[in-house]
């Protein structure tokens, strides 16, 4: 069975062998535990500097506040004070804003008690309940459910593996990181995306909890994050006062509302009986649903709310504000855009060209102050990012940040480049379909866009100052996504740039819910439609992502999932891998190396249940984060012998290869051909842990070491 898990840094345990169990305490146990680093941090950033006039608002709006402020603000002073100190140093540095947050705050509270003015409305008191709803969702979706002695994760968990490992490197090795996947005889620093995992290894370095629970609790607060910034922009953005209360419920749960997906979908399960680890994976070039980003891509929703933290700070200064405020305003501003540079690069990357617009549209305007404010960020920005940016020029990355391309369904484009011989024909033959392309992915929200485009279109007098803010923002978020993608894998600047347009959209459909004056007839029956097909879809993304593996052990429905074990028991195989992992992440030192089978395809697995150093951990080692290819090809080249070589690999070969790589505990699994014969290392060797599965054995110079830590006689011979 499982270990006990830990809860602080004394070793105070908690007996609970289902593993269930121990993600849903562990979980609820980090959610607050997230408190001095996403909430005491913005609040003492708006009292300090009284942003947005946070002295005298309500105890409901500081907690907004705060929040997004804690978001934009925490990644880069733990970044920049752990890079130069250690996380204990920054985990202390928070904890003693917490205390003086707490002092503020219990002073505020009884000011607004005093005054009669503490009391809950119905909508915040609505607000609360779906703040904690969403809690309880992203937990549900996140752990792993065990049932009997078999073990289900969810789709999401494919990226959550690597957010946790990296999580686990943060906490091990500090800022920036080490990669966790490459060892190449010394630590090799992460190269970018780190600022989040430095995050959530935050309150794991603070009160003992494993960064693997921290990582998931991380996406309920990136959810929190998000739905905060919508009654602030509703307010202080689009000028909304009137029933600020109920448009910002309106708002927060239209995140819950997503495209036409649901409809492929079902296409694919009846004509192929299919059902897709996940629905936006009916296409390629997916225009990816609120939740699915929440769940399987938290840093970059989170970089969305650094962004537009820090604009809505540069916004909200009075036109005739002294320089002073200017000033303070664009270095917190500043800080939070160095903040969501760490966090994801391609989502600032797409609102950095949107800053650069707005700053030519003030010059032009001969808004020169609030232009000069807007560069002041810019130029805060480079200095404070100077360590991140010597990291992203590590050496060893070869491929281009982005190239040109056109958005289309993946279907239509493979037909058109059949059809088609002239690329440039091609691509004007896909510009044409792209409103039916975004009407497909965005379904609702399109519509929405359309109704709002076609407002302001007849609007006789001018457009207002925040409507042409808004509009630049969608402008620039849809022409990068549309016409440019990463090169890198993964389209992931495609993906998340869009991130900036559908927050837009969702700002723009909270009137028209209200109002419910879309339009009539036919074309408001449409709205709904679509807003209905658009829920259905989200709350069948939710069943689908949780209930994947599942179905795969099932064997009926499900694609082959190559990062799952390859067996008739994929449930029984997860269950033995945590099990195995558990005792190993337990016992073994923090220093001490691993080394599983790199073409192991159910490597996600390891690297998600794994808190420990790997020489060559994922494929080509995971140098895109960190570190040289070439330098992992020869290194691999060695392992895969030791895993997968044509002739018995012996105890002796691999004690030798261990002292040569620096490796203490060799880890084979049944789908490895050594594990299949009987006179291998695998089978030679006295294991540390050992299951139907699994066998982990200590190796090399450190051998005695780490078998003296699971009670082995290290003076009996094997």
């Amino acid at each position: 069975m499982g270990e006990a898990i830990a809860l602080s840094p004394k070793g105070l345990r908690l007996a609970i062998e289902h593993f269930t169990l121990q993600d849903i305490v562990g979980c609820t146990l980090a959610l607050p535990a997230f408190l001095p680093f996403l909430l005491a941090p913005g609040y003492l950033t708006g009292w300090t500097f009284n942003l947005f006039g946070f002295r005298d608002s309500s105890s409901r709006e500081r907690l907004l506040f705060s929040l997004t402020l804690s978001v934009a603000i925490t990644p880069i002073l733990a970044a920049v004070v752990g890079r130069y100190s250690s996380l204990s140093v920054v985990c202390w540095i928070f904890v003693a804003m917490t205390l003086i947050v707490g002092l503020l705050a219990i002073r505020a509270l009884k000011d607004e008690r005093r005054r009669g003015q503490l009391r809950f409305s119905r909508t915040t008191k609505i607000g609360l309940a779906m703040g904690c709803g969403w809690a309880v969702v992203a937990i549900a979706s996140l752990v792993d459910v065990q049932i009997g002695h078999r073990l289900y994760i969810p789709a999401a968990t494919f990226d959550q593996s690597l957010r946790s490992a990296l999580a686990a490197a943060a906490l091990r090795t500090g800022v920036p990181p080490a990669n966790p996947f490459f060892y190449p005889g010394h630590p090799v620093a992460l190269r970018y995306y780190y600022y989040w995992n430095v995050l959530c290894a935050l309150p794991a370095k603070l009160f003992g909890l494993s960064p693997r629970v921290t990582t998931l609790a991380g996406v309920a607060w990136s959810g929190l994050a998000l739905a905060s910034l919508i009654p602030l922009y509703l307010k202080y953005f689009c000028e909304e006062t009137a029933e600020l209360g109920r448009k910002s419920l309106i708002g927060i749960a239209l995140l819950a509302v997503t495209g036409l997906d649901l409809i492929p979908t079902l296409v694919i399960f009846v004509s192929r009986r299919i059902i897709l680890a996940d629905m936006e994976w009916w296409d390629i070039s997916q225009v990816t649903s609120w939740i699915d980003s929440l769940l399987w891509v938290p840093h970059h929703v989170a970089g969305l709310v650094a962004c537009l933290g820090g604009f809505l700070v540069l916004w909200v200064v009075p036109r005739n504000a002294p320089v002073s405020e200017r000033l303070k305003a664009a270095v917190i501003a500043a800080l939070a855009f160095a903040s969501a540079a760490g966090l994801s690069v391609y989502v600032t990357f797409a609102f950095a060209i949107f800053l650069v617009i707005w700053t030519l549209v003030l010059l032009r305007s001969k808004l020169t102050a609030e232009a000069l404010m807007f560069i002041a960020a810019g130029v805060v920005t480079l200095i404070v990012s100077l360590g991140y940016l010597h990291d992203l020029q590590q050496p060893g990355w070869n491929g281009s940040f982005a190239t040109f391309y056109v958005r289309s369904l993946e279907s239509v484009e493979d037909w058109a480049e059949s059809v088609i011989p002239w690329n440039w024909l091609h691509s004007i033959f896909l510009v044409v379909l792209l409103p039916l392309y975004y009407l497909i992915e965005l379904g609702f929200f399109a519509l929405v866009g359309f109704v709002q485009a076609r407002s302001y279109w007849r609007r006789s007098g001018p457009l207002l100052k925040w409507e042409w803010a808004a509009i630049s923002i969608c402008a620039v978020s849809l022409l990068v996504s549309t016409f440019m993608m990463s090169n890198s894998g993964n389209n992931d600047l495609g993906y998340r740039s869009i991130l900036f347009a559908q927050f837009i959209l969702v700002l723009w459909a909270v009137p028209l819910v209200l109002s419910r004056k879309t339009s009539g007839g036919k074309s408001r029956l449409l709205f709904y439609v679509f807003l209905w097909i658009g829920i259905l879809g989200s709350a069948y993304q939710l069943v689908e992502l949780r209930t994947v593996t599942m179905l795969a052990d099932d064997g009926r429905y499900t694609d082959e999932i190559s990062w799952l074990p390859h067996s008739e028991a994929i449930g029984e195989d997860l269950y033995r891998t945590r099990a195995g992992f558990e005792t190993l992440n337990a016992k073994l030192p923090q220093n001490a190396i691993i080394q599983y089978g790199p073409a192991n395809p159910a490597y996600v697995s390891n690297i998600y249940y794994s808190r420990r150093q790997s020489v060559a951990g994922l494929e080509v080692c995971g140098t895109a984060f960190g570190g040289d290819p070439f330098q992992c090809m020869p290194l691999q080249t060695k392992i895969l012998e030791a895993f997968n070589g044509r002739s018995t690999f012996s105890l002796k070969d691999a004690d030798h290869l261990c002292e040569t790589l620096g490796i203490d505990v060799l880890i084979a699994e049944r789908p490895d051909r050594m594990w299949s014969l009987r006179k291998s290392w695998v089978w030679s060797g006295r294991p540390l842990v050992e299951n139907e599965y699994m066998r982990a054995i200590a190796c090399g110079p450190r051998r005695a070491e780490m078998e003296s830590k699971f009670g082995i006689d290290s003076e009996s011979q094997p």
